[in-house]
Order: C-alpha cells, then sequence, then structure tokens
C-alpha cells in the first residue's frame, strides 16, 4: 500500500473500539488508508466509499479488498441510495454546509445504533474565502438539530456518535 500521510494511527485508540458492522459508507477516499483499515478490522460485508475524485493510488491500494468505490458527490449518492449502513464515515469536504449537508442526508441512511464518524472537527481554515465555515460550523449545526437522537461515543478532532 502507498498511502503519502498517516491519517489512521491517531484515531486508533478511538477506532479500535468499534464493533463489527457489516455496512459501511465512507466519505472521502483520499487514498483509501480509512476504507482499507474499516474493511481489515470491522469486518463488513458491504463497503462503499464516496469521492468524485478520488487519488488514482486508492483503487490500489485497496488491493484485492471487496471494496466499491463510486465516482460521485457524496450529496448526489446519499440522495440516490436505497442502502442504509451501521457505520458512515464523514471525510470528505472541508466545507461547513457540505459536512452538514452530508450528515443530515446520512442520518436518513444510518441504520438505528449506527454509528457517525465526523473527521477534521478542529480542522483550521485556510486564508481563502472558499472556506469561509469550516466543518465544525457543519458538525455543530448538526449536533444542534439532531444530537438529542444520538449518543456521544467520543468527542476530540473526530467526534463519534451512536443513533440512539
Amino acid at each position: 500500500m502507498n498511502f503519502t500521510q498517516d491519517f489512521i494511527t491517531q484515531h486508533l485508540p478511538q477506532w479500535d473500539k468499534l464493533p463489527v458492522c457489516p455496512t459501511i459508507l465512507d466519505i472521502g477516499t483520499f487514498e483509501g488508508s480509512s476504507a482499507v483499515w474499516f474493511y481489515d478490522n470491522l469486518c463488513p460485508d458491504y463497503l462503499v466509499t464516496v469521492d468524485p475524485k478520488p487519488k488514482p493510488i486508492a483503487e490500489e491500494n485497496f488491493g484485492g479488498r471487496d471494496i466499491q468505490q463510486v465516482r460521485l458527490s457524496s450529496h448526489e449518492y446519499l440522495r440516490d441510495t436505497v442502502r442504509t449502513f451501521d457505520l458512515i464515515y464523514i471525510d470528505g469536504s472541508h466545507r461547513g454546509e457540505d459536512v452538514l449537508e452530508d450528515a443530515i442526508l446520512s442520518y436518513r441512511v444510518l441504520e438505528p445504533r449506527g454509528f457517525l464518524i465526523f473527521d477534521d472537527y478542529f480542522w483550521r481554515v485556510p486564508r481563502c474565502e472558499e472556506y469561509w465555515a469550516p466543518p465544525k460550523v457543519g458538525i455543530d449545526a448538526f449536533l444542534n438539530l439532531f444530537g438529542p437522537k444520538f449518543e456521544t461515543i467520543h468527542s476530540g478532532y473526530q467526534i463519534i456518535l451512536r443513533l440512539k
């Protein structure tokens, strides 16, 4: 596997506590490291990763694992899917409004007692107008609206929720 950056190790203290999850949606493929970790450690029967422009190396990094790669925006995929998921990992766009939309659409396809994981809660905004609202703004808005429906498993750079 050819990962240029290690985005996984820092999250292992929380991820290692996750149970087997038969169905997983990974929003934001990048190089595929989270999908590979989920596949190898959470034993899904079905794992799909969604990204309109994944890094070309992602498919090679999957290394023959049964991971479905969908090249659509997460919003398009979530609006059209008929599947439900036991775990949804939101690590796509860093725009707060996109994160909020991913979260609301994900809530609709999350199984009861399913896990919703947000990455980049404390991500710093670059100095450009494209990112006027970082992920934290979208995550906080989602929690203000839907928080009572979830149990908070972990709160840090990642927010891990479990649907009640």
